[in-house]
């Protein structure tokens, strides 16, 4: 290795000296510099280079070239160029060439040597480097639309450009998405040429087909020779006149966009069953602005969803779009409504209510009139989707949010549970449904606020904590009553559903009702289901209700809840985090007298009989307990007891050493 470093530092010689001597940098510059690139050169030539090693090295040797640039322009070094104007450059393709070498499959890291090539007008190298590059990823859209462009922008090849767009799509026929990639990029590149063809004829004053210095010119040079060897001047005159007529109808149809148009039917031909794919010639065709012509493609495009795709709701939402007149705004939405209502009879589906929906709800974000009536619109269609069997998530969820966009929260939250119920196994469905009822429940409880605080006399809806007893009655009647019935619908509707239920405690915890309520529902769920998960899963569910519990009636109903959840197939790990933390929590208060120390290790014992092969923490928090003075028996058997369980004990073991519990 320090063999070829010192070969490829003497090779540096030559350009070293050159850049000290035309002034660029000093000698302890240059010191500094063949330092650095000894280090480069190590960490490039060992056996386990990474690509961050070429890249720390590209970055040096580029931040020298612009440092040479600003220095030739601050200092006005001029004079022919030497090799000092170019072997920072070529320095840098070299390490370019030996990571790709290495790591030929980054095509970041080809595109980053394209790009440099480009940046430092590297012609000839962007040419090679484009070709080596496609051998090795002939699959690769980018790459193949790179050299198309290449040939475009930089050689003014037109011809050359579209031959390798056409072998680009030859070597990725297999890859549909490469494929895809590729049609759409072909066709705008004729779109270009048609446009560079327009601004040129534009610049040369060319009007026309028969425009000053064109076809008429070469008519009348053509005329004689074709009279005389003909014999007849009238013949002889109509022959050229016929072929320069054709060649402008021939431009004026490539001009107006006439190869862009037999490229994209090919495309249609290769993907016919695909909207997005036919939506994307469309936005290429705005992206090129207006030009004679598009409006015959966009046509055709268009009624080739017609055609092709009547059951496609992407195809109905683009017709829809297009037959919207850009004018009045109520015209809009009526025209854009009117191919909706169509493709509705036609062909109903989810996808195809959610794009009408969409349509109806950007009409709402401008400030256009008619306004209410799009909303009321929008909102009766939510409707009709959702008793059709065709409402999806989002569509039902919008329509609840179309009625707060009117600050109804009471018709929101009506529209929100009838949602949830035409789509009850959603759970993001229930959880607005819920959210909105608690929204209810508080501006109820603030008007009541309200009204006592103004003297109004007002009826009372009482407590809603009830007894430790009765864990499990139910809270108060109205509104109230209205919250604790929404959040049992709730989890019957999606039983397995996590965030729903913890979403459901802290309703009730936030409204003031005792979330003991939903103790049942969580017995039959688990009574129906395997044992939890370590961490997540109804665990989270059950270890949420036990200290919501705890906290708004008492430990002694958390006790009975826990209790009566202990039987059944275990909720989870976290269940039983949560009943240790709370009887822990006790006995460090001085109430451990309600829980003598054997229940407290029979806690212990029913937490690792469940869960004692993937929870370690609940062993070592069983250890520390163990340790405590008082304990009997100690902790040996406890640990002994934890590596023959664990599946890995590895962990715990470690744990055990740092805390010096073993």
């Amino acid at each position: 290795m320090a063999d070829t470093v010192r070969y490829l530092l003497e090779g540096m010689v030559p350009e070293l000296d050159d850049l000290e001597k035309r002034g660029y940098f000093s000698r302890a510059e240059l010191g500094r510099v063949v330092q650095k690139r000894q280090e480069h050169e190590y960490a490039l030539k060992r056996s386990a280079a990474r690509l961050a090693d070429y890249r720390r090295a590209i970055a040096f040797e580029t931040s020298l070239e612009e440092l040479r640039v600003a220095r030739r322009r601050a200092r006005g070094l001029s004079g022919k160029k030497t090799l000092a104007d170019h072997c920072l450059v070529r320095r840098v393709h070299f390490i370019y060439q030996r990571a790709t070498r290495r790591f030929r499959g980054d095509l970041a890291l080809w595109g980053d040597w394209l790009r440099f090539c480009h940046a430092t007008r590297s012609g000839r190298r962007a040419s090679r480097v484009l070709a080596r590059a496609l051998a090795l990823h002939p699959r690769c859209a980018a790459l193949w639309t790179h050299a198309a462009a290449w040939e475009l922008e930089s050689n003014a090849d037109a011809a050359a450009a579209r031959a390798l767009m056409q072998q680009g799509l030859r070597a990725c026929k297999t890859d549909a998405r490469a494929a895809a990639a590729l049609w759409h990029e072909y066709f705008r590149l004729e779109l270009l040429v048609a446009a560079r063809l327009r601004a040129r004829r534009a610049l040369l004053g060319i009007d026309g087909p028969a425009g000053a210095g064109g076809p008429a010119e070469e008519q009348g040079k053509t005329g004689d020779a074709t009279t005389d060897r003909a014999g007849h001047p009238d013949e002889a005159a109509a022959g050229p006149a016929t072929k320069d007529s054709e060649a402008e109808a021939a431009l004026a149809e490539i001009m107006r966009g006439g190869i862009a148009r037999v490229v994209m039917r090919s495309a249609l031909a290769q993907a016919p069953r695909d909207a997005a794919f036919r939506s994307r010639f469309l936005d290429i065709l705005q992206e090129m602005g207006e030009f004679e012509g598009r409006a015959e493609i966009e046509e055709e495009i268009y009624a080739g969803l017609a055609a092709d795709l009547p059951e496609s709701p992407q195809a109905w939402a683009l017709r829809a779009r297009h037959a919207a007149p850009s004018g009045d705004a109520r015209d809009a939405i009526a025209a854009g409504l009117e191919v909706f209502e169509r493709g509705l009879a036609a062909a109903p589906s989810p996808g195809l209510y959610s794009e009408a929906v969409e349509f109806l709800v950007q009409a709402l974000e401008g400030d256009a009139p008619g306004a209410d009536e799009t909303l009321a619109t929008a909102c009766e269609l939510c409707r009709r989707a959702g008793e059709a069997g065709h409402g999806s998530v989002q569509v039902l969820l919008t329509w609840s949010q179309l009625r707060l966009r009117v600050g109804d929260l009471a018709g929101a939250a009506e529209v929100a549970r009838t949602a949830a119920g035409m789509l009850p196994q959603a759970p993001e469905l229930w959880e607005t449904s819920l959210r909105l009822a608690v929204a209810v429940a508080a501006a109820a409880s603030a008007s009541r606020d309200a009204e006592q605080a103004s003297g109004c006399p007002t009826t009372s809806h009482g407590d809603s904590s009830g007894d430790d007893e009765e864990a499990d009655a139910p809270g108060p009647s109205g509104r109230d009553d209205a919250l604790i019935g929404a959040a049992l619908e709730a989890v019957r509707a999606c039983p397995r559903s996590e965030g729903l239920w913890l979403l459901a405690v802290q309703c009730l915890v936030a409204a003031g009702h005792n979330p003991g309520v939903l103790r049942t529902q969580l017995e039959v769920v688990l009574a129906q289901g395997p044992r939890g998960p370590t961490e997540g899963g109804m665990g989270a569910v059950a270890a949420a209700l036990v200290r919501a519990v705890a906290l708004v009636r008492s430990p002694a109903a958390a006790r009975k809840l826990y209790a009566s959840l202990r039987h059944l197939p275990s909720p989870g790990g976290e269940f039983w985090h949560a009943v240790l933390d709370m009887e822990l929590e006790a006995a460090r208060a001085g109430r451990g007298d309600e829980l003598p120390r054997p229940r407290i290790l029979a806690l212990f014992e029913a937490a690792v009989d469940a869960h004692g092969q993937e929870d370690a923490d609940m062993w070592v928090r069983y250890m520390r307990y163990s340790a405590q003075p008082g304990s009997k028996g100690g902790t040996g058997s406890v640990y002994w007891k934890a590596v023959r369980a664990l599946q890995r004990p590895a962990g715990f073991v470690e744990r055990c050493q740092l805390e010096r519990l073993a």
